[in-house]
């Protein structure tokens, strides 16, 4: 991926910097400027090419694709508009390429449709302006979409003064709005001074249809009033030529192209700029819907062929279309053509043609032939005859009908392999069934943040400390925040999360600056869930790097306080201070010292105590797992192997995500022969005294991701394969563990065995005899 920090400093890179735009300039195809001839103001353009879920590789354009583009895009428009600066790091990519093939420039867009990400664009925002050139920059928008006025403003206010900060100041900054903002919230009007930026899609209002779709674009617009010298931009504005949608107009070819063609002569004539969307299609969003369908030229960049000959004449008038038609009227030759025209004429000729057609006619005759043509014909008929031939052709057409020969479409045999990546369309006909969430509110008291390269901060940049830190964590922890917490492993389902951050006090030395904060959290968890530590939310967001690093960034955007902190020395902790009316302290104004010296004997003998307490549990329990092998804890508790704490599961979900990563296919490694039998487990059924179902695996020393249970009176069972876990294409989800070494484990719990496995972690090799079993027990 390109960075800001990519410099041309070898002879390759150089090459590319400065030979491969002239080559692309040079050799880039004509044919586009010959096929419309006129050059439009402006055009949307995506890096992105798939969705998030996909392989990196093939979720965005390369670099060198952006150029071919841009070589491509000059000869069509003056302007491109991007939609995001963060989203395949469009705003470093982009401009790049239009600076480098030069002609273009470049309207920079920022998504907000929520607070941490507005953040992150803001920041990538600034980090350009201090290392890019912003010479062909032509303006600036912030997605509004959802915004309400005061944020709006906020929003825009932060970007204009951030490009004030760094040296430019002349860039118009707006906020993008659909029309029917305007109208119910007129003041957003005289945002800026200097232009009006708003998106109108006659496709999307069924109010109107193509044939009126330039009359209702300019009638919206005069609802806006007076603007005064305000140069109005549209935005966003465009047709489909496919998919469909009852919602919308029709989408098909002629109305798109009427669409362009009208839109451009009034928007030539109000003197408007504006950026069609789009330039590309991007079949990816959604194939058989209208979103993707919206681009001048296919995914693949290839100019859409009934442009090929398209011109635009203002001085003509337009002419009307049928909404619903997805072909183009029929244009009279000057001339009579060689071959029928498509239909046929209403009246026969007179006269016979003295030869046959090249192509066959357009509908077929109301009686099949009698006998079957010598030659096939070049293609297919357009229409099938009502009866067939009676006698077959000899040789079959060279090309394929043109429609099915079937109106009811196929179904597929078997069923999909593997589940949707996206929710159902509709919800189930029946409810879910639900208990009562544990309502759970705390407060954390006594966090201390040691922030280095921070001096003391006044009100405003503690409230964005605060506001910043509850972001965050609601980021996390809140609706959106699943791939988060799978990645912090927090299994616990909560919902309904809310945070505050309340600052006590401030400890400035020389290098940092540490903040005294409580915390108070409020969530729900299911009625079976275990306990959930309040300090762990609080703490295990720090220790994931990516997390953290997000965190840094929103830090340094919230206040200008935060410029120069460092992620390197900062830590969050809590302190072992007492509290004392609030304030942090170890001694009295008036005791002489004595209530600091009784406070600090007072926590030596804790300290003391809990050692003695840790020391006989520690011995207890090494005994009590020593000694007891039957079963001593109830079944039903998933422990996962080799783990450095035991990793009960309780949420459906959680085990519902890990039965779906299981590999139930794989082959053994290292299957033994010769198998023993335990007499004692056919105590467990007659499957534990066929030898067919008894496996043996080689199992490799350290953590293997593997998490067993006992859910009912027979032996541990397989009950979950992490990701990344080593047994992975071995294991089976539902295999019953007999023996690990020789050693029957069948009458052992799941904690046992889990610390046994790891008491012989440090072995090269451990093997596991199991039995495999055709269904996977349910819990009781």
């Amino acid at each position: 991926m390109f960075h800001s920090s990519w410099h041309f400093q070898t002879v390759p890179m150089l090459l590319f910097k400065y030979i491969v735009p002239f080559l692309l300039v040079f050799f880039s195809n004509t044919a586009v400027s010959d096929a419309l001839n006129v050059k439009l103001h402006g055009l949307g353009y995506s890096l992105r090419i798939g969705p998030h879920t996909d392989p990196s590789e093939y979720q965005c354009k390369t670099i060198y694709d952006a150029f071919l583009d841009m070589s491509q895009l000059k000869d069509v428009t003056d302007n491109v508009r991007i939609f995001s600066l963060t989203d395949c790091d469009s705003g470093n990519v982009l401009l790049e390429a239009t600076q480098q093939i030069g002609g273009l420039g470049l309207w920079l867009g920022l998504e907000a449709d929520s607070f941490y990400q507005f953040i992150k664009e803001r920041t990538k925002l600034i980090e350009l302006a201090q290392s890019r050139d912003f010479s062909n920059v032509v303006g600036i928008h912030i997605a509004g979409d959802g915004l309400s006025l005061g944020k709006t403003i906020q929003y825009r206010n932060y970007i204009k003064d951030d490009l004030v900060a760094n040296g430019l100041p002349d860039i118009p900054v707006v906020v993008a709005y659909e029309m029917d903002t305007y109208i119910k919230t007129p003041q957003m009007v005289s945002l800026d001074n200097s232009l009006v930026h708003l998106k109108i899609y006659p496709f999307f209002d069924k109010k109107t249809t193509i044939n009126n779709a330039a009359n209702y674009m300019a009638e919206q617009i005069a609802l806006l009033g007076d603007i005064g010298n305000r140069q109005i931009v549209i935005g966003e504005t465009g047709w489909a030529d496919n998919g469909f949608n009852a919602a919308y107009n029709p989408a098909n070819e002629p109305s798109m192209q009427k669409w362009l063609r009208d839109f451009i002569c009034l928007a030539n004539a109000k003197k408007w700029h504006y950026y069609w969307y789009t330039a590309y299609d991007s079949n990816w969003e959604n194939p058989t819907g209208v979103e993707g369908h919206f681009g001048l030229f296919t995914k693949d960049g290839v100019l859409k062929s009934f442009f090929d000959d398209f011109s635009i004449d203002c001085d003509e008038p337009a002419v009307n279309i049928d909404p619903d038609s997805k072909t183009f009227p029929p244009i009279p030759s000057e001339s009579p053509s060689e071959v029928p025209t498509q239909p046929q004429s209403p009246s026969p000729s007179k006269n016979p043609s003295i030869e046959p057609s090249l192509a066959p006619s357009w509908n077929p005759s109301d009686l099949p032939s009698s006998e079957p043509s010598l030659d096939p014909t070049f293609g297919p008929s357009m229409n099938p005859s009502t009866l067939p031939s009676t006698v077959p052709s000899g040789e079959p057409s060279t090309e394929p009908t043109s429609t099915p020969t079937s109106s009811q479409p196929s179904t597929s045999s078997q069923p999909t392999t593997s589940p949707s990546e996206a929710p159902s369309y509709k919800p189930s006909g029946a409810s879910s069934i639900s208990t009562a969430s544990q309502n759970v509110e705390t407060t954390v008291k006594n966090l201390e943040f040691t922030l280095v390269g921070v001096s003391e901060l006044d009100g405003a940049a503690l409230d964005g400390f605060a506001k910043t830190t509850e972001q965050w964590y609601l980021q996390i922890y809140g609706s959106t925040g699943i791939r988060s917490r799978r990645a912090l492993q927090i299994t616990t389902l909560l919902s309904g999360f809310t945070t505050d951050v309340i600052v006590q006090s401030q400890n400035v030395s020389e290098e940092s600056n540490t903040l005294t904060y409580d915390q108070l959290l409020a969530f729900q968890t299911p009625p079976e869930s275990a306990g959930v530590d309040p300090y762990e939310l609080v703490e295990s967001p720090f220790k994931n790097d990516v997390l953290r690093a997000d965190y840094f960034n929103l830090l340094v955007a919230s206040h200008p306080a935060f410029a120069n902190i460092t992620d390197s020395g900062s830590v969050l902790r809590r302190s072992v201070a007492p509290m004392v009316d609030g304030q942090l302290g170890n001694e009295s104004p008036d005791d002489g010292g004595q209530g600091g010296m009784s406070f600090l004997f007072i926590w030596i003998l804790a300290g003391l105590g809990c050692v003695l307490v840790i020391l006989q549990v520690s011995f207890v329990m090494h005994r009590r797992r020593r000694e007891q092998k039957r079963r001593s804890v109830e079944p039903g508790a998933a422990v996962e192997m080799d783990s450095k704490h035991n990793l009960f599961y309780t949420s459906e979900e959680s085990r519902a995500d890990e039965e779906q990563q299981s590999t139930l296919d794989g082959t053994l490694a290292n299957p033994k022969v010769e198998v023993e039998l335990d007499s004692s487990w056919a105590r467990f059924g007659p499957e534990y005294e066929d030898k067919n179902n008894i496996l043996f695996v080689d199992v490799p020393g350290g953590r293997l991701g593997v998490i067993v249970d006992t859910p009912d009176d027979g032996p541990a069972l397989v009950y979950a394969l992490r990701r990344h876990s080593t047994l992975r294409g071995q294991l089976k989800v539902g295999d019953r563990l007999l023996a690990i070494n020789g050693e029957d484990v069948t009458d052992y719990t799941a904690t046992y065995i889990t610390d046994l496995i790891t008491d012989l972690s440090h072995e090269p090799a451990r093997t596991f005899t199991l039995m495999r079993l055709p269904k996977f027990p349910q819990k009781k």
